[in-house]
Parts: C-alpha cells; structure tokens; sequence
C-alpha cells in the first residue's frame, strides 16, 4: 500500500520506479486535480497536502481488502463494509485498475486504487454493484 498526500509522495514514487508509468501519470493527474480543487488559492503545489482532505491511496499485491482498518475502514469488512461514492473502471494498457472514492464525511474522502489482478469474486461483485 502506498499512501500519497503531497507532491512528494508522488515524486519519491516515481523515481523509487515500482509503479507502471501509465498507473503512474493516472495518479498523478487525480492529485493535480485535487490540487486544483482543494488547495487554497496562493498555495504552492509543494506546499500542498492531502492530508486533511482524505489521500490518494494505492493498493498493491498482498494488501487485505477486507482489512483496511489502518485507512479506517471496518477491520472485519474492509472494502465489504462501504458504499463507495464513485467508481470508475480505467484501462492501463493491458491490466484493469479501479479509481474508488469513498466519503467519510463531507469534507474528507480518500481515492482508492485497486488494480484488478488483487480482486476476487465478491471484491468484483461489490465492484460491480456501485460501478
């Protein structure tokens, strides 16, 4: 799991080079976005954090999904336990990877990546419904 709030993240997890460069850009461009619309105006794009906004979060190979207390999600459903607010299906190259948006309240909502290859069958299911 790779938790991004600044631009910082994002730098050392680039150059660190253990995501797919397309992954990459769809990242960054998410936290570009958020940038724009969250930062207050004035503030510099490295002064810029996700912090009190709710980050990005990558999920990877051996990541629980039904465990994802340490993002404060229920430690006995994970992904199971939430209604998503947004789904989105992106295709990087020849691999699936899912963009979920999950609100804790109205000011802070955390971005999931979830690629496809960690998915089982009732992970898809759930997927497949708020898709």
């Amino acid at each position: 799991m790779f938790v991004i709030q600044t631009k910082q993240d994002l730098d050392v997890l680039k150059k660190a080079n253990v995501i797919n460069q397309k992954y990459m850009e769809v990242v960054e461009k998410q936290f570009m976005n958020l940038y724009k619309n969250l930062g207050e105006e004035g503030i510099l794009l490295n002064e810029f954090s996700l912090t009190d906004e709710g980050e990005i979060i990558l999920l990877e190979i051996g990541d629980n999904l039904r465990n994802l207390s340490v993002i404060g999600l229920d430690p006995t459903g994970g992904l199971l336990e939430v209604i998503p607010e947004f789904i989105n299906e992106i295709e990087i190259e020849e691999s699936i990877l899912y963009e979920v948006i999950i609100a804790y309240n109205n000011q802070f909502a955390i971005t999931l990546y979830v690629p496809a290859a960690i998915v089982d069958k009732e992970i898809m299911e759930w997927i497949e419904e708020y898709k």
